[in-house]
C-alpha cells in the first residue's frame, strides 16, 4: 500500500487472485472496500461507488450490469487499486461511496513483452488471456484480449407473509426458484502513447467487450390462506438471454512546459446496451383445471456518452495549481415490451404493456484545487461545479419532465507528517449520487407473478457529506493505518415496497430520508517472519436511517455493523507461494428491511516452473458458506430472502511469459491526469 493526501493505492502483483481471479476477487481483499455474492461493490458501507478505469469512466461499468462486469473481468489487467473514499476536485462528485479506481499494466522496458494466461476452473468454467506490449523511444502500445465461460446454478427462496388490502386477511406466499447459466465473456483493448517530441504526447485507447448469459429457470409460486392451507399455485419455467454489449475509445493531447507544468485535452465516447429477453411458461397447478399460457418480457436499456475535458496545472506561489472543464452529454433510452399467449405459442405483445422512456442528461463541470506544503503541514483544497441537466420523456405514458440539479462541491485535504513514518490526515469532500433511467422510469414492470416494479421522475440526487480523520504509521515492513469516519446523507436512495392485492408486491425507488454512517476502518500488515506475512482490516460503523414519515417506513432505525479481511502469505522458496484469506460482508440497513453478512474464503498456491512459466491452484469458498438473505418488512409485510449460488470452486492457472523478461509489475504511484 501507498498514500498520499487523497487516495490510498495498493499494489496487487502478489495477490494470487491477481493471477487467476476475476477484479470482484481481488477487490475483495482490498481494506474499506466489501464485495457482495452478486459482485457489487461498497466503501465504508456505502454501495454508491463510481469504478473508473485509469482515471477515466468505462461502458463495461455503468449502470444494473456493474458486479457482472467485475466478475467476468479478469485480474491480471489490473496492475493496482486507488481507494479514495474522499475524491478531490479533479474528479466528477457522482458516487457518494467514493471511487475506485483501477490502474492497468503497461508495457514496460523496451521492446517487446508478452503472456498468455489459461485458466480452468470446477465446476464448469475457463477463461484464456492474451496481453502483448511494445516499447520503443517514442512509442508504446499495449493490448490484450480474454474469452471466458462459465455455468453457474443459483438457487433462490422467497417467503412472504402480508395481509390482502382487498379483504384484510393474511396471505403467505412462497417463490421457489432455481437458474442454470450459461455465461460467455470476451473483451479486447488496446492503448497507444506517442511522444511527438520531449514535451508532446498523444494516446489513444479504445476497448469493447459483451457480456451474454443464457439461463434456464424453473420457479414455484405457492400461496397459503390463514389456516396455512394452499389456495393457489403455479409452476413458471422458460428460458431467457441477456447480454451487455459495450464499447469507449478516447483520445488525448498532453503538452509539458516545465516541471509540473502541462495541458492536456481529451475526448471520449462510449455505448452501453443491455437487453433481455425471457419467456415464461406458466402451469396452474391449483386450483386444478385451469389452463397453462406464456408470456414474453423484452427491454434494451441503451445509454451513450460523449464526453471533452480540458485540464491545466502548473507551480504557484512554492504549490499546485490545476484547473479543469468538462461537458458530459448522456442520452439514455429504456425500451419493454411484454405480451402473452398459449403454453405453445405464439406470443402476442401487448401495446398497454410497452413502455419507451429516454432520458437526456446534459453535464458542464468545472474545478479548481491547489495544493501546498507548510512545514510539516500539506494542504489540499479545491472546488468543484457541476451543473445537470435532465430531460425525462415518457413516451407510453406522455409524461414530460425537466430538472436541474446545479451544485458547489467543496473538498479539503490535510496532512501533518509526525516524523518516523508517521503521519496525521484529515478530510471533507461532498459528494452526489443522481438517479439512473431505470429508477426515474415511472412504467410499472412485472418482474416475477407476485413481484412489480417502478422508478420515480421527481427523484432528487442522494447528496452525502463525507468528514474523515486518519493516522499512519510505517515502520520497516509494518503498518498501521486508522481512519476515523462520518458520513451524512440527504434525500437518501431507497427501494421502498407497497403491497398490492393478491399477494403482489411493487417496488419503487424514492429519496427516502436522512442517514448517518459513523465507524472506523483498521488496516494491519506487516512481517511475522522473513517468509511469512499478514494483512489484516477491519471496519465497523454505526448506521442510522430517518425516513420520511409519509412512505410508511420506521421513523427512525439503526445498527451497528462491520466487515472485514485476513490474510497470510507464506513464501515457502523462492519459487513457491501460499496464500489463505477470510472475507466477511457487513449487515445492510435499508428503511423497511436488512441484509444478512455473508462469510467466505480462498486458499490459493502458486509455483514457479521456470523464469517464465508457473501455475497457480486456487479454491474459492471452500466450505460453501457464502449465502445472501435478505428481510423486508413492509406496512405488515414480512419478505424473506434466501439465495445462494454454486460458489464453492477450484481454479488451476497457467501463466507463460513469452516475450520480455518477466518481473514483477512493480509499484508505480500516481496516475497521470485524472478526473
Amino acid at each position: 500500500m501507498e498514500t498520499s493526501i487523497d487516495r490510498k493505492s495498493y499494489s496487487v502483483a502478489g495477490d494470487l487472485n491477481a493471477h487467476g481471479g476475476s477484479v470482484a476477487d481481488v477487490l475483495r481483499d482490498i481494506p474499506s472496500v466489501q464485495v457482495d455474492t452478486r459482485g457489487n461493490p461498497s466503501l465504508q458501507g456505502d454501495g454508491n461507488v463510481t469504478i473508473l478505469v485509469d482515471g477515466r469512466p468505462s461502458a463495461q461499468f455503468r449502470g444494473q450490469s456493474l458486479g457482472q462486469a467485475l466478475q467476468a473481468m479478469p485480474a491480471d489487467r489490473i496492475d493496482r487499486v486507488e481507494v479514495m473514499t474522499n475524491p478531490s476536485a479533479e474528479f466528477q462528485a457522482a458516487g457518494t461511496g467514493g471511487i475506485i479506481n483501477l490502474i492497468t499494466k503497461r508495457a514496460k522496458g523496451g521492446g517487446w513483452t508478452g503472456s498468455a494466461r489459461l485458466s480452468a476452473e470446477a465446476p464448469e468454467r475457463a477463461s484464456a488471456t492474451v496481453s502483448l506490449g511494445y516499447n520503443s523511444g517514442k512509442l508504446s502500445l499495449t493490448g490484450d484480449a480474454t474469452y471466458r465461460r462459465a455455468r453457474l446454478s443459483e438457487f433462490d427462496t422467497v417467503d412472504r407473509s402480508q395481509p390482502d388490502p382487498a379483504t384484510g386477511l393474511a396471505v403467505d406466499s412462497r417463490d421457489v426458484g432455481r437458474v442454470g447459466k450459461t455465461n460467455g465473456y470476451w473483451q479486447a483493448h488496446a492503448g497507444a502513447d506517442y511522444d511527438v517530441d520531449g514535451r508532446t504526447r498523444i494516446s489513444g485507447a479504445a476497448q469493447y467487450h459483451t457480456n451474454r448469459y443464457r439461463s434456464l429457470y424453473v420457479d414455484r409460486f405457492v400461496q397459503d390462506d390463514a389456516s396455512g392451507a394452499p389456495t393457489s399455485a403455479l409452476d413458471r419455467t422458460g428460458p431467457e438471454r441477456w447480454f451487455h454489449n459495450a464499447g469507449d475509445a478516447s483520445l488525448s493531447w498532453r503538452r509539458t512546459y516545465g516541471e509540473g507544468h502541462r495541458l492536456s485535452f481529451s475526448a471520449e465516447a462510449s455505448r452501453s446496451e443491455i437487453h433481455d429477453d425471457r419467456i415464461d411458461v406458466l402451469t396452474p397447478t391449483a386450483p386444478l383445471g385451469q389452463a397453462a399460457s406464456s408470456q414474453q418480457f423484452i427491454w434494451t436499456i441503451l445509454t451513450r456518452q460523449a464526453r471533452v475535458t480540458a485540464d491545466y496545472e502548473r507551480p504557484l506561489h512554492g504549490g499546485q495549481l490545476k484547473l479543469g472543464y468538462g461537458f458530459e452529454y448522456d442520452p439514455n433510452r429504456v425500451d419493454q415490451a411484454a405480451g402473452s399467449g398459449g403454453p405453445g405459442g405464439p406470443i402476442a405483445l401487448d401495446p398497454a404493456q410497452r413502455d419507451v422512456f429516454v432520458d437526456k442528461e446534459t453535464d458542464h463541470a468545472a474545478y479548481v484545487s491547489y495544493e501546498r506544503r507548510l512545514g510539516g503541514v500539506t494542504l489540499l483544497a479545491g472546488v468543484r461545479v457541476e451543473n445537470a441537466h435532465f430531460d425525462l420523456d415518457q413516451q407510453t405514458q406522455g409524461v414530460q419532465a425537466a430538472h436541474d440539479y446545479g451544485r458547489v462541491f467543496p473538498n479539503l485535504h490535510l496532512a501533518y507528517d509526525l516524523g518516523d513514518g508517521r503521519q496525521l490526515t484529515a478530510s471533507y469532500s461532498w459528494r452526489t449520487n443522481r438517479p439512473s433511467e431505470r429508477q426515474l422510469d415511472p412504467f410499472v414492470t412485472s418482474q416475477t407473478p407476485l413481484y412489480r416494479q417502478s422508478g420515480n421522475p421527481n427523484l432528487r440526487p442522494d447528496d452525502q457529506s463525507r468528514y474523515e480523520l486518519g493516522f499512519e504509521d510505517r515502520r520497516g515492513d509494518n503498518a498501521v493505518v486508522v481512519t476515523l469516519f462520518y458520513h451524512h446523507r440527504d434525500h437518501a436512495f431507497n427501494r421502498l415496497y407497497a403491497s398490492l392485492p393478491n399477494g403482489v408486491v411493487l417496488e419503487e425507488t424514492v429519496n427516502a430520508g436522512e442517514g448517518e454512517t459513523a465507524g472506523a476502518d483498521l488496516t494491519i500488515s506487516g512481517k511475522l517472519t522473513a517468509a511469512l506475512s499478514y494483512n489484516l482490516s477491519l471496519d465497523g460503523y454505526w448506521i442510522r436511517l430517518s425516513s420520511s414519515p409519509d412512505i410508511g417506513a420506521f421513523p427512525t432505525r439503526s445498527a451497528v455493523t462491520g466487515f472485514g479481511h485476513a490474510g497470510l502469505t507464506w513464501r515457502l522458496s523462492p519459487k513457491d507461494m501460499l496464500q489463505v484469506d477470510l472475507v466477511t460482508t457487513a449487515q445492510g440497513l435499508n428503511p423497511q428491511g436488512y441484509s444478512a453478512p455473508t462469510y467466505s474464503g480462498t486458499v490459493g498456491y502458486r509455483h514457479a516452473i521456470t523464469d517464465t512459466v508457473a501455475w497457480s491452484v486456487a479454491v474459492k469458498d471452500p466450505f460453501r458458506t457464502l449465502r445472501y438473505k435478505s428481510v423486508e418488512n413492509i406496512r405488515g409485510v414480512e419478505d424473506r430472502r434466501v439465495a445462494a449460488e454454486s460458489t464453492r470452486s477450484v481454479s488451476l492457472t497457467l501463466v507463460w511469459t513469452f516475450a520480455g523478461k518477466p518481473k514483477d509489475p512493480g509499484f508505480e504511484f500516481g496516475s497521470g491526469a485524472m478526473r
